[in-house]
């Protein structure tokens, strides 16, 4: 009998260990609430961790933390690091957190931006930052969103034109493929203006730099 318990015992303990450790790592996650540098997170690496999951190629024996964040919009994300020490690699996955199926952002062990992650709106994805080793190395990084389209880019967001307006400035730059239901065969992609008429006649006139423009006019709202 006693020898069996000597047998078992290690087993249940190292059995318990291993599913607290995994806790552990998913159970210590840290959000980031938004995109940019008010946000930026410093992650210090080294000694020893739980996991030594390869996903850039690279083993990872050293401390590692997890992160998540949910997009706000949908488009293409990256990690800007602003100061790193040492080799770290990044992974992301959606959804869920695990030991695996981590898809890595880059190995990386100097400032710059890494990533480009196509990422839905409202998903929550995860972020895990690895140490290759055991030596202290401090990294600190933010997500960059994808860049906004302008103001106007909606019909209901339209930007007034007063009668007797001249060189109003305006870009197509970063506009979204939103159906604008002219009536006009031309593109979707393109800002919204609003002008109300004083009985008379009207003259609405636009230029363009270097490339071909096309200008829907429609009533109503």
């Amino acid at each position: 009998m006693k020898t069996v318990l000597k047998i078992l015992l290690p087993v249940a303990f190292l059995f318990v260990l291993n599913i607290q450790n995994g806790y552990t790592q998913c159970g210590s996650v840290i959000s980031i609430p938004d995109c940019g540098s008010s946000y930026s997170q410093t992650y210090t690496g080294g000694g020893s961790g739980v996991w030594s999951t390869i996903y850039c190629g690279y083993n990872t024996p050293g401390e590692e933390q997890i992160y998540s964040f949910t997009a706000p919009t949908t488009g293409e994300y990256s990690i800007e690091v602003t100061a790193a020490s040492g080799y770290v690699d990044y992974g992301w996955q959606a959804g869920t957190c695990a030991e695996t199926g981590w898809t890595c952002i880059g190995d990386i062990t100097s400032a710059g931006n890494y990533g480009s992650m196509s990422w839905n709106a409202s998903t929550t994805y995860y972020i895990l930052l690895d140490d290759e080793n055991s030596i202290t190395g401090t990294h600190s990084f933010y997500i960059t969103c994808p860049p906004e389209p302008p103001d106007n880019d909606l019909c209901s967001n339209a930007t007034a034109l007063p009668c007797g307006t001249t060189d109003m400035p305006g870009s197509t730059n970063l506009t979204t493929d939103i159906v604008h239901g002219t009536g006009c065969s031309m593109s979707n992609y393109g800002v919204w203006y609003t002008f109300t008429g004083d009985g008379d006649y009207t003259t609405i006139e636009s230029t363009s730099s270097g490339f071909d423009h096309e200008m829907a006019i429609t009533s109503g709202s």
